[in-house]
């Protein structure tokens, strides 16, 4: 289990015995139908997650694989919801214990909590962000100065309530910003190719710069989140790659293809998500053995090289390979929860990865992370917009 299920464990075991308690007290000195009826209503709420595992369990939830992944992310959004706001109000009313004020700042702390939640489910969560990087080195030619690559990463359509609607937005912003080239790098999906459907396909086959769209896989993307699973595997990959390379994707798969301007070349290369990635989706380093050769087979050192891939931990292997002056990643997504204030930024995604949001330099070598736009896990971004990045190359020649 990650660590995200032992925090929601842990939430969920001291929530429920804290609402249990409540109602045996209430119980016991018969303090009316009110305070029963509220006790069972947030017992109810607990026992979301439990629930919706019974129903999982018995198949009572609709087998489609769009539908379940929905299913189970407005599950967990209405339950951290309800119930964070809950222990806001609780940890306020231990802190002003004693004083005269205390249920009203309690209350007041954990309505505060709730509409930043809400914020986060309806607002933010549909406003994306255009953040705009330089990159400047002796080894881009004078024919690339000022070239445009928007970076995408971490769709995640089965994470979108209205993904028409979203995608346009996305195609819109995108387009907006006049790209040479687009990149995206991993998870465009939840758990399965069908959560990419033919209205959709149609709308990301807009999404192209002039020298075209060049995208990796992300370890969404491999079909081991499927319900389906298993033997299944191997299918549900290639008919997602079908269907991206179907919409014109260039799809890097362990791979480097070159971007020209007359007799300058830049590299660019992008990284295969296998099944030895994914046991290291999160936080781990990367295997000193894990071979890259075959995408950098015969590219010249002396070009501009850009690396597409996923992982941003995999940054290491590339910088190691003598590659990757500007490395190009996601899937962090900073959890979805950021927090900035008085110049400094927290995450819980600073607890699990040494690379987790923004520009990093790396003994020269760049490494941008850039947040994704979709949501896994629940329908809420807090403090993190949906990210549309413009990487602006500048040449020093």
């Amino acid at each position: 289990m990650n660590l995200a299920g032992i925090f929601f464990l842990v939430l969920f075991v001291i929530v429920f015995i804290y609402d249990v308690c409540i109602l045996v007290k209430v119980v016991r000195q018969q303090r009316g139908i009110k305070p029963l009826l509220w006790c069972l209503l947030c017992i109810a709420v607990d026992l979301l997650p439990a629930i919706l595992f019974l129903l999982f369990f018995l198949s009572i939830v609709a087998s489609d694989s769009v539908m379940r992944t929905r299913i189970v992310m407005w599950v967990i959004t209405a339950y951290i919801t309800l119930n964070c706001p809950r222990i806001v109000y609780f940890i306020f009313s231990i802190l002003f214990f004693g004083t005269r004020f205390r249920r009203v700042v309690a209350y007041l702390a954990a309505f505060s909590c709730f509409l930043v939640f809400l914020n986060g489910i309806f607002l933010t969560r549909r406003q994306p962000e255009v953040k705009t990087i330089c990159i400047r080195s002796s080894k881009i030619p004078k024919s690339f100065d000022e070239y445009r690559i928007v970076q995408l990463s971490d769709i995640h359509l089965g994470g979108m309530m209205f993904p028409e609607s979203e995608l346009s937005r996305l195609l819109s912003v995108a387009l907006e910003q006049h790209p040479d080239a687009v990149a995206f790098t991993g998870d465009l999906v939840v758990s399965d190719h069908i959560e990419l459907n033919n209205e959709q396909m149609k709308l990301l086959r807009l999404l192209r710069g002039r020298d075209g769209m060049f995208a990796v896989q992300g370890n969404h993307d491999i079909g081991v989140y499927s319900y389906r699973g298993g033997e299944e595997l191997p299918k549900i990959i290639d008919t997602l790659l079908f269907k991206q390379r179907n919409m014109g994707w260039t799809m890097l798969l362990d791979s480097t293809i070159y971007l020209r301007r007359g007799a300058d070349s830049i590299s660019l290369s992008g990284t295969a998500y296998s099944l030895q990635l994914y046991s290291r989706k999160v936080p781990y380093d990367i295997p000193e053995d894990y071979s890259l050769d075959s995408m950098y087979r015969q590219v010249p050192k002396n070009l501009f090289n850009i690396t597409l891939t996923h992982l941003p931990m995999m940054s290491r292997q590339i910088i190691k390979a003598g590659y990757g002056d500007l490395i190009l990643s996601g899937h962090v997504h900073a959890m979805q929860m950021k927090l900035s204030l008085f110049g400094y930024t927290f995450s819980p995604a600073q607890w699990l990865y040494k690379h987790w949001s923004g520009l990093y330099d790396i003994d020269g070598h760049k490494l941008y992370v850039n947040d994704g736009y979709g949501s896994v896990g629940f329908f809420l971004r807090l403090g993190v917009k949906p990210e549309v990045s413009v990487i602006i190359l500048h040449s020093e020649c």
